[in-house]
């Protein structure tokens, strides 16, 4: 754990699987024994995704989508409805924008035009099925490389 928060904090993007039911959970691991990562070093995890597999129907799903505050304590975003079987937003953001603003240098409007377009193209995919790995790759290369042609198809909705 301790390799990883130092990759982090000499600018690597960094990915890791962690056993936690709950992004609070997460934090308590986290920051108490055996692992005992001090919190100040908590708020270099921009993300917490906590997936879960559903014994009886054997569905994984997406449970929580948390953000880490400055002050170390999970947000969650986004929580799993069980009875509809949906991802609800379930909390505002404290650092997105903040954090796109800051590297990318976009204002807060273009920043949510950017993300408009993507949810956008993720609605086309998920509308059209796209799941193969290769086709997803070609749709993020054209999204970086002719953004203008890749919109065309899915404003048109025909097949990329």
């Amino acid at each position: 754990m301790e390799t990883l928060f130092e990759a982090i904090h000499t600018g690597h993007s960094c990915y890791a699987t962690f056993h936690a039911n709950t992004a609070q959970e997460t934090v308590e691991r986290l920051t108490n024994p055996p692992i005992n990562v001090p919190k100040l070093m908590l708020p270099a995890i921009s993300i917490i995704l906590i997936q879960f597999r559903n014994r009886r129907t054997d569905v994984r799903r997406t449970f929580q989508l948390a953000e880490i505050l400055p002050d170390s304590k999970a947000k969650v975003l986004m929580q799993y409805d069980p009875k509809k079987d949906i991802l609800k937003k379930s909390g505002v953001s404290s650092s997105l924008f903040n954090t796109l603003s800051l590297y990318t240098g976009f204002s807060r409007q273009e920043v949510s035009r950017v993300l408009s377009k993507k949810v956008e193209i993720l609605k086309y995919m998920v509308k059209n099925d796209i799941l193969d790995i290769d086709m997803v790759g070609r749709i993020m290369a054209e999204y970086y490389t002719d953004q203008d042609n890749l919109l065309k198809y899915v404003r048109s909705g025909k097949k990329f």
